[in-house]
């Protein structure tokens, strides 16, 4: 598959020689998928354009080619490729993710199946320039938004079955554990190399109740 007139003919060795390792790792029914997929002059433009411009996506590609699949067919709800993560869907389907988790080892696991599933399709829109950058930096941080408060649920839960149920001095009632993102993620812009940087933080000071030995907290005003 040629590039172009104008493309350097190191930059379509390199692309042909990553085309031929991810097909070296699919199965017949995957081939097929893909022979089908190349029948697009439009994927076969992005899929020059991704491969070439994503490491992190070509290399996710060849590890585990059913998420990369899963971009391009359609499961009910439309292709992946084609729409743009807002917090109401990624919500959903974490909640289906996260019926494969029971213990604090596989909430991680499910986190970060549910991660790269999501970078690859966020990258390939950004690449392609189906979601312009402002779109790329919400979608980069409800990702991380859904993800984070995925995870305080799961663990709080646990947290206060070990320890007790943090409660407020001055209301005597339960306290939630309040998580402020700050810098990139507070402000919507987080980017694909973006770390986060998070502040916990309850509402009032108290003390855990409900187990034999409580736990005194000193919690945010």
């Amino acid at each position: 598959m040629k590039l172009g007139k104008n493309i350097p003919e190191w930059l379509q060795t390199e692309f042909e020689r990553k085309q031929e390792q991810f097909v070296n790792v699919l199965n017949d029914e995957q081939c097929a998928q893909f022979s089908a997929l190349q029948s697009d002059v439009v994927f076969v433009q992005e899929l020059t354009a991704v491969f070439l411009g994503s490491e992190f996506f070509f290399e996710s590609s060849l590890r585990h080619p059913d998420r990369f699949f899963a971009l391009f067919f359609d499961d009910g709800a439309g292709r992946l490729v084609d729409q743009q993560p807002d917090y109401a869907s990624l919500a959903q389907s974490m909640a289906e993710f996260l019926l494969q988790a029971q213990s604090e080892d596989e909430l991680m696991h499910v986190l970060r199946v549910f991660r790269q599933r999501q970078m690859m399709r966020i990258i390939w829109r950004d690449i392609t320039r189906r979601a312009e950058t402002l779109a790329t930096t919400a979608a980069l941080t409800v990702l991380a938004d859904v993800c984070i408060q995925t995870a305080v649920d799961f663990l709080y839960q646990r947290a206060c079955v070990e320890w007790g149920t943090p409660i407020g001095a001055q209301s005597g009632e339960s306290q939630s554990l309040l998580v402020l993102g700050m810098g990139k993620l507070g402000a919507f812009e987080l980017n694909l190399s973006s770390d986060i940087d998070l502040i916990f933080a309850y509402d009032e000071s108290g003390e855990t109740q409900g187990k034999p030995r409580s736990t005194q907290c000193v919690f945010a005003n």
